[in-house]
């Protein structure tokens, strides 16, 4: 199992930012939008199936506090992070692949 935690910080954490779980024709994603830097982030997954077991579960939330890894849990603000993050709890099996990708876009694309 992978606990994924992903807070990101706009402009140098000067500016805030919303994050949604989106699932439509593009797949299931998690969008960061921060209007103050006209930029978004998105994190997305894919699953590399080998064989016939299941897939692996996956299951991203929004969340507004952040476990480092000592198990503290931390409220964001006290790290001066301005806006949610995500998190989830990857469970794969033997021969199961997961990948995580983060990427960036223009608002107006």
């Amino acid at each position: 199992m992978f606990n994924v935690e992903c807070f990101p910080a706009f402009n140098y954490a000067r500016s805030k930012h919303t994050a949604k779980l989106i699932d439509d024709e593009k797949g299931k994603r998690v969008l960061f939008e921060s209007e103050d830097c006209e930029l978004n982030f998105e994190l997305l997954w894919t699953v590399d199936e080998v064989d016939e077991s299941p897939a692996p579960k996956i299951d991203f939330r929004i969340s507004l506090i952040l476990q480092k890894l000592t198990t503290d849990i931390v409220d964001r603000q006290e790290l001066g992070l301005l806006g949610p993050g995500a998190v989830a709890l990857i469970k794969v099996m033997e021969s199961q692949m997961v990948s995580l990708i983060f990427r960036t876009t223009m608002l107006s694309q």
